[in-house]
C-alpha cells in the first residue's frame, strides 16, 4: 500500500462569523480547508500531495436525497404525463449550462418507494402480487431517472441504495412484512434499470479495479455496490442496508439497530470484498482520490430536518470506517437527514459530508485535481419535486 503522507489539523474560527469553522490543514508547504458547518458556502474538502498535476481540473455533482422521481413508478416516460419529466430535464439542463460535471453522485433517496402496500399495488397494479408490482414500479422509475440524466447530458450517474429505494425504513421479520419479503425486487428492479446494458445484459460498471472485482459477487449486494474509477478517483458506491437477524434486533447498551431486521452495517463477504478494493486502489498510482458514498451517515452528531435519521452502527467504531481510514479514503459522502454537515475525528483525515439535494436544491459542486477535491454548495431556483 503506498503510504499517506501525515496531515496536521488545526480547527479555527471563521473570521467575522457566528456559527462557521474551518479545519486548517498542513501538508509540508500546502495548506487546505475543510469545512466545517454548512454555513460555510465553499470549503476545500481534502489534499493529497502529488509530484506533478497531469489530470485537467474536472467537477462533479452531489445530490442526495433527491426525492423527485416517485412519479415515474407509475408513469414512466415516454407515456401520457411527461409535465413533470420535461421540468427536471429543463432543470437539469440549466445545472449543466451553469456547473457543467462529468457525472453525478447519488447518495439514495431518489423517491418514496412505499410500493409494497397492498391499496398502492390495487390501484396502480391491480391483479399483480406485491413483488410483481414492485419490480414494475422499480423498472419504471429508475428506467425514467436513468434517461431524464442521460438527456440532460449525465449519462454517468452512480445512485446508492437510500431507506426509500427499499421501501423506507423499518423492516419486519420476513413473512410477517411485505416490504422485507420484497427487498430482493426493490434492488433488481433498481440494479436492472440503472446498471444494466440493454443489449448485454451486463453491468455497465463491470470493470475490475486491479484484481479486485467491481461488485462484490455472490454476496446480496450484487451490483448496489460497486466501485468506479473515473480519471484520477476511484468512487465506492455502497448498500449498507444489512439483515442482521430474523427477528427485530436492537441493542440498547450499544445504541444499534432499532429498524426491524435490517441494519445499517458492512459485514462478512462484503466488507472482505470492500477491503480488496481499497487495497488495490492504493498499489494503483494513478488513483489520487478514493470517494466513497452510501446513505447513512457515519460520524455523529449532523444536522437534521424531517428525518427518521437512520445511522450507520457503532459509527466511528465499526469495521467499515476503520477500513476507511486505514487505506486513507478522503472522503465518505451520505445523505438520509436532509441537511449538511461536515465533520471528521482528530484521529483521521477522513472526511464526512452529508448533503441535501431536494428537488435539487443545495447540491454540491465538486472540484477534482490531482492535488486537491474542492466542494462548494449550490443551487437552482428550481423545484422539481
Amino acid at each position: 500500500m503506498k503510504p499517506k503522507q501525515k496531515l496536521k489539523v488545526n480547527k479555527q474560527k471563521v473570521p467575522g462569523t457566528r456559527n462557521s469553522s474551518f479545519i486548517t490543514i498542513t501538508l509540508g508547504k500546502m495548506k487546505s480547508l475543510v469545512g466545517i458547518h454548512a454555513i460555510a458556502t465553499s470549503l476545500l474538502l481534502t489534499a493529497i500531495p502529488c509530484a506533478s498535476e497531469v489530470t485537467p481540473p474536472w467537477t462533479f455533482q452531489v445530490m442526495a436525497d433527491w426525492h423527485g422521481a416517485e412519479w415515474y413508478a407509475t408513469h414512466p416516460v415516454p407515456g401520457d404525463d411527461e409535465v413533470l419529466y420535461n421540468l427536471q430535464k429543463d432543470g437539469l439542463l440549466n445545472i449543466r449550462e451553469e456547473f457543467g460535471g462529468d457525472l453525478i453522485v447519488m447518495p439514495g433517496d431518489t423517491n418514496s418507494g412505499n410500493w409494497n402496500i397492498q391499496s398502492w399495488v390495487d390501484n396502480n397494479f391491480p391483479g399483480h402480487s406485491i413483488q410483481d408490482a414492485v419490480y414494475k414500479a422499480g423498472i419504471n422509475c429508475y428506467s425514467t431517472v436513468r434517461n431524464l440524466f442521460t438527456e440532460a447530458g449525465y449519462e454517468k450517474i452512480l445512485i446508492s441504495i437510500g431507506d426509500h429505494e427499499l421501501g423506507d425504513n423499518y423492516w419486519g421479520p420476513h413473512g410477517k412484512d411485505t416490504k422485507t419479503d420484497s427487498l430482493t425486487h426493490f434492488r433488481s428492479s433498481f440494479t436492472t434499470a440503472l446498471y444494466m446494458d440493454e443489449d448485454s445484459g451486463e453491468h455497465i460498471y463491470k470493470e475490475g479495479i486491479g484484481n479486485a472485482d467491481s461488485t462484490p459477487i455472490g454476496t446480496p449486494y450484487e451490483y448496489t455496490s460497486f466501485a468506479h474509477r473515473h480519471k484520477n478517483a476511484l468512487f465506492i458506491t455502497m448498500d449498507v442496508f444489512h439483515e442482521i437477524s430474523d427477528r427485530d434486533f436492537l441493542d440498547r447498551v450499544n445504541g444499534i439497530g432499532g429498524e426491524g431486521i435490517i441494519t445499517g452495517d458492512v459485514t462478512g463477504s462484503h466488507l472482505d470484498w470492500f477491503e480488496e478494493v481499497l487495497k488495490e486502489a492504493r498499489n494503483d498510482d494513478g488513483i489520487k482520490h478514493i470517494i466513497v458514498q452510501s446513505h447513512l451517515p457515519i460520524l455523529q452528531p449532523v444536522r437534521k430536518i424531517y428525518s427518521s435519521a437512520m445511522f450507520f452502527d457503532r459509527a466511528e467504531r465499526s469495521s467499515f470506517w476503520k477500513k476507511m481510514v486505514e487505506y486513507g479514503v478522503d472522503i465518505y459522502l451520505a445523505g438520509e437527514v436532509h441537511a449538511h454537515t461536515a465533520s471528521k475525528t482528530d484521529e483521521s483525515d477522513l472526511v464526512q459530508i452529508v448533503s441535501k439535494s431536494l428537488g435539487f436544491f443545495n447540491f454540491l459542486q465538486v472540484t477534482v485535481t490531482d492535488e486537491s477535491i474542492g466542494g462548494k454548495k449550490a443551487s437552482m431556483k428550481f423545484l422539481g419535486h
